[in-house]
């Protein structure tokens, strides 16, 4: 019998109970921190796993849009979290995260090709997503396979211009309903980001009159403190804002 490492109560046999590093966590810990993925915490001691839980109430805090373990989005920050695969049930710390302006482009990659463009046209490829979940003009036929499908993001970050998502991994037959729920799920992003673009189109950055310099400033140390941003970034975002 051993004592939960968070709040010492003794975990019976029968008790649920979660192993980490050196040590258990009992469910009603879990569930006080909001935690709902356990693999990661068994590399974790007790005092990280605190740490790390109160990161992720934050982050999901702030959190205004998501697509189920592949994206979240938070417009106040303007900050967008990414998992790289559709079937990994992370924590929000262990997302990965680019700013919206690092945001230049999205992809759907097929089979290895391209189904969508930068350019974020309406008509996405041949397979257009129905209300309903159908899809409307076919895939390639009745016995068409999906042997991947990922997204592709294009951000200014000169160590990693392209980070890819993983949708689909395994061969699939394109009229599957996992295929369409994966499809629907690549495209939410897709037109998220889509309206990310539109909305910096109407409003740049570059409008200074439009916003008020000292809270873009201190959103953009943050940014570089988390280290989404570089220090340079930051100081040329600083410089524009200020207009010098």
């Amino acid at each position: 019998m051993a004592n939960c490492s968070i709040c010492g109560k003794k975990i019976g046999f029968m008790d649920v109970s979660h192993d980490i590093k050196k040590g258990k966590i009992c469910s009603n810990c879990t569930s006080d921190m909001g935690i709902t993925s356990f693999a990661w915490m068994k590399s974790c001691n007790a005092d990280e796993i605190v740490a790390l839980a109160k990161i992720d109430k934050d982050i999901d805090g702030s959190i205004n849009y998501e697509v189920p373990s592949v994206a979240k989005f938070d417009d106040a920050n303007h900050v967008a979290y990414f998992l790289p695969r559709l079937d990994y049930n992370a924590p929000a710390h262990e997302y990965v995260k680019f700013s919206y302006d690092q945001i230049q482009g999205c992809e759907i990659i097929e089979n290895g090709g391209s189904t969508t463009s930068n350019a974020f046209e309406a008509a996405v490829g041949t397979a257009i997503l129905g209300t309903a979940g159908a899809v409307i003009g076919g895939a390639g036929g009745r016995d068409a396979v999906c042997n991947s499908l990922s997204l592709k993001l294009t951000v200014n970050n000169y160590e990693q211009p392209a980070f890819y998502i993983d949708v689909l991994t395994t061969p699939i037959s394109t009229t599957t309903a996992e295929y369409y729920e994966a499809l629907r799920k690549a495209h939410d992003i897709v037109s998220k980001i889509n309206m990310l673009k539109k909305e910096k189109t109407v409003t740049p950055d570059n409008v200074v009159g439009h916003i008020d310099p000292v809270v873009e400033i201190r959103r953009y140390k943050e940014l570089a403190d988390e280290g989404i941003i570089t220090f340079e970034e930051f100081e040329a975002k600083k410089k524009q804002l200020l207009g010098l």
